[in-house]
């Protein structure tokens, strides 16, 4: 398990190219960004934070305007999104049981 670089949990984690592949052939990606950095410009990311960035950004804007993990996590948006999402219980996790008196 490793920690989410957008919301701060400790979970199992995916790989998100900041410079989604796909744009990788692109004029003007190409322009800004030498082929090593394309490749290794990533972020590990769980689940849930990996699908909301994909909800809210075309890849296209990914590549142009949200290519770093700070510049992602600080738009409105996401930070409503990991405010809700660092109060969720991770799943796979055993709920903490409720102190019983004996």
């Amino acid at each position: 398990m490793r920690v989410c670089e957008a919301c701060q949990r400790e979970v199992i984690t995916t790989e998100h190219h900041l410079i989604p592949r796909s744009q990788h052939k692109r004029g003007v990606v190409c322009r800004q960004f030498s082929k090593q950095e394309m490749r290794t410009r990533k972020a590990m990311l769980c689940l849930p934070c990996h699908r909301q960035v994909h909800r809210l950004f075309t890849e296209r804007e990914l590549a142009l305007q949200y290519n770093t993990i700070e510049s992602l996590v600080n738009t409105d948006s996401m930070q409503t999104f990991l405010g809700w999402i660092r109060k969720q219980r991770i799943s796979g996790q055993p709920r903490p049981t409720p102190f019983l008196r004996a």
